[in-house]
């Protein structure tokens, strides 16, 4: 039999559930009635005058039977008395004994028939056990089921994926199944990967974990990767029932060239593993603006033929009736003072926020927080609700400015500037240089000590401090901190440039100067303007320095990963990028000596080929001395012809720079191409993937074209085999389980029936 305490519902839910327990087990059809109006009743039955049945449902989450019974007698008695039904039934999520129900038989008599008719907790349990679709059908019911949080705890999911059991308690209660959910998990059944994109703080991560607890369920290992595919590669076993979780795969705030080295191929590639699994599952998130600029910035990713299919959730998906029901339960479950919850029934200003432009689960979280808000007066609150609505960054702007000191300040901008996760050691060395800047600067004083002092005022509300084995990791708390930094730097241009002048990795330089353009470029532009020799101080002292995101988990172990994010080829593109955006003149020594460096790579055959192929085509259009460079790069891409993609890279350079393959040599790459694909092609049809067959009859069709050679015949065997694969696909049935969302009523009239709630018990 289930266990449920039905803390993880509403009163409205608990009603729901309730008139839905007693439909399936009395066999009858109930009548609802507008929450908040009943007059002694949530649901009616009757078939005749002489014969009319009422039901109460009594959620009274944490109060004690002794305040449900004083309840009953004080303010519902009287009403049944009134109402003088033939049969009263009463239900409550409060455990009842043999005697409490025997005293609320007594008071209710003679309507109240039988003891039977008083359902407790344990009652309701038993019906969920009799009636499992019912259960099913609740979702946050059996999402917060004892067995599951056993299985969380029990299944190492804790420290995998920081989703805590009291963690899923608190999210579950706020959340509302929408469209969203039923699609992410139709597209996980068809192709086993999902992308779950859009704005940030509309409940990406939520539904992410949500879909992890429902593959929890199903006896699913959880594995969640932190910083590079290669995690998940490494502990994939074909034979086991895993998900992988890939939570912001793309960073959070931009993109910053967050994808490692080959990245980008190597999770590619993944996907096909995945694709080609019967056990595994993959799920990743991304605000939907970065996956966009991730396809126009790794080569993979934009010429891939994967369907990256994505699970947009957008606030269309969010009908009216949902809106209401995510800020109900907030404002339910929330520690807000009642008179704060008056404030925003007053007037209907719950309205107001459901239909605001800019409704935001986020920012109602935040603006139901006490803690956040306890400052406000009361009579100020819905305004302030409704500002941070109008300006979603000010709900930290208070707690930033007037709350945490200065040091404490110093730390926060210094976190922005890096990777959304970092290790404690390196936003040190990063806080360090940029305060100690400061302090110069402004005489102030400062003492060993600010750092940790900071941290400690920081931490469980600007960031969360985790420790993964022996090693001590920061990001920030919540996704909006750094929204609302990035509106206060722009607001304080001085501030930038002092931070771009204290940089000590690279990673910072791109990103304030990043690849597209970030809103600071403009600022910082008119500041190596009026000094250009300040950019090449600062490029001298970081070019090679180490990446701030140094540590993976392998094995149970924090491992060093200094060649991770340290790429010359692609360090040297992005300066590239910024000089022929901003137009710096003092550079040409510097990176004459960095091409010399790369040049000894490329012999060495130490280089990522885009990025080569990139930086040469921007080197070309620059004075730039990179003839060594290019003669080496001709010899590395003439050697390194294993995969069809090789080729492509080959050719690319050809087209780049006429005349640097002989006419002799083009027609030795022809020869060795025929060859290559027709030894090659067997191999790739015996592959049971339709995605990668079409793929390379792509990539062939277009080597051919520039080689002209005719591979007609080839391209036909190729598509007989991508369609015999289609063919072979089952019909998707759409998983084997489904939930029903519901059709609740958008109107106002039923949202105010809602709220009116929160002004009972």
């Amino acid at each position: 039999m289930p266990n449920y305490d039905f803390k993880s519902l509403s009163n409205y839910d608990f009603e729901c559930l309730s008139r839905d327990l007693l439909q399936r087990e009395l066999k009858i059809t109930l009548e609802s009635f507008k929450t908040g109006r009943d007059q002694g009743i949530d649901f009616r039955y009757s078939t005749n005058p002489s014969s009319k049945v009422i039901v109460q449902a009594k959620h009274f989450l944490g109060s004690s039977y002794a305040t449900l019974f004083n309840h009953l007698k004080n303010s519902e008695l009287q009403k049944v008395k009134n109402l003088s039904p033939s049969r009263y039934i009463l239900t409550t999520c409060k455990g009842l004994t043999p005697l409490n129900k025997d005293t609320i038989k007594t008071l209710f008599e003679p309507y109240c028939v039988a003891t039977a008719d008083i359902y407790g907790q344990d009652d309701l349990n038993n019906l969920l056990g009799k009636f499992p679709d019912i259960e099913k059908s609740n979702f946050k019911l059996w999402l917060t089921s004892s067995a599951v949080l056993d299985k969380i705890l029990h299944s190492g999911i804790y420290n995998q994926t920081e989703i805590g059991v009291e963690g899923i308690k608190k999210k579950l209660k706020y959340y509302v199944p929408n469209e969203s959910f039923e699609e992410a998990q139709k597209i996980l059944s068809e192709l086993h990967y999902c992308i779950i994109a859009g704005m940030p703080g509309i409940g990406k991560t939520t539904l992410a974990e949500a879909l992890l607890i429902f593959y929890l369920d199903q006896d699913y290992q959880i594995i969640k990767v932190s910083n590079d595919i290669t995690e998940a590669v490494e502990v994939f076993e074909s034979c086991k029932k895993q998900v992988f979780y890939y939570d912001d795969f793309l960073g959070q705030n931009n993109l910053k060239e967050k994808l490692n080295k080959n990245e980008d191929e190597r999770l590619l590639q993944f996907i096909r593993t995945i694709k080609q699994s019967k056990n595994s599952k993959f799920i990743f998130t991304t605000r939907e603006y970065i996956l966009n600029q991730a396809k126009e910035s790794y080569e993979k990713l934009a010429h891939s033929d994967f369907d990256l299919r994505k699970c947009v959730i957008d606030l269309s998906k969010y009908r009216k009736f949902q809106r209401a029901k995510i800020l109900f339960n907030h404002i339910f479950f929330s520690n807000l003072p009642q008179e704060y919850k008056e404030a925003l029934l007053a007037d209907k200003n719950y309205l107001k926020i459901i239909n605001h432009r800019n409704y935001n689960p986020r920012i109602i979280e935040g603006m139901c927080d006490w803690s956040k808000c306890q400052s406000i007066e009361i009579k100020d609150y819905y305004l302030e609700f409704y500002k941070n609505l109008n300006n979603p960054v000010r709900i930290w702007d208070h707690a930033f400015n007037k709350q945490i000191a200065g040091a404490s300040r110093f730390l926060l901008i210094a976190l922005y500037t890096l990777p959304e996760e970092v290790l404690l050691t390196d936003l040190e060395a990063a806080f360090t240089n940029f305060y100690n800047a400061q302090a110069r600067k402004y005489r102030f004083s400062r003492t060993p000590g600010d750092f940790k002092m900071a941290l400690k005022e920081l931490d469980g509300n600007f960031v969360v401090l985790d420790k993964i084995h022996e090693s001590l990791v920061v990001k920030f708390h919540n996704p909006s901190i750094r929204d609302f930094l990035e509106n206060y730097l722009l607001e304080t241009p001085i501030l930038i440039e002092e931070v771009f002048e204290s940089v000590i990795y690279f990673e910072q330089l791109q990103f304030l100067l990043g690849d597209p353009p970030t809103p600071f470029e403009s600022i910082l532009k008119t500041q190596i303007n009026r000094d250009q020799n300040e950019i090449r101080t600062i490029l001298d002292r970081i070019f090679y320095s180490k990446s701030p995101k140094l540590y993976t988990i392998q094995r149970g172990k924090i491992t060093s990963r200094e060649n991770i994010g340290f790429s010359i080829e692609l360090r040297l593109l992005h300066v590239l990028k910024i000089v022929e955006r901003i137009s710096i003149q003092s550079l040409e020594e510097m990176i004459n000596k960095i091409v010399g460096v790369l040049t000894v790579n490329v012999n060495e055959g130490n280089i990522n080929k885009w990025a080569l192929l990139e930086l040469l085509k921007h080197l070309k259009g620059h004075r730039f001395n990179f003839a060594e460079l290019l003669q080496a790069s001709r010899i590395y891409f003439r050697k390194s012809t294993l995969q069809i993609e090789d080729y492509e890279y080959l050719l690319d350079l050809s087209e780049m720079f006429a005349g640097l393959y002989a006419d002799t040599e083009i027609q030795e790459i022809r020869l060795e191409f025929e060859e290559f694909y027709i030894s090659d092609i067997d191999s790739v049809c015996s592959e049971y993937d339709a995605d990668q067959i079409s793929q390379y009859s792509n990539d062939l069709e277009k080597i051919a074209m520039y080689l002209d050679i005719d591979v007609d015949k080839e391209i036909k065997i190729l598509k007989k085999r991508y369609e015999s694969i289609l063919s072979d696909y089952p019909e998707d049935d759409g998983g084997d389980y489904e939930r029903s969302i519901g059709s609740d009523d958008d109107s106002d009239e039923h949202i105010q029936e809602l709220f009116e709630a929160l002004r009972i018990e």
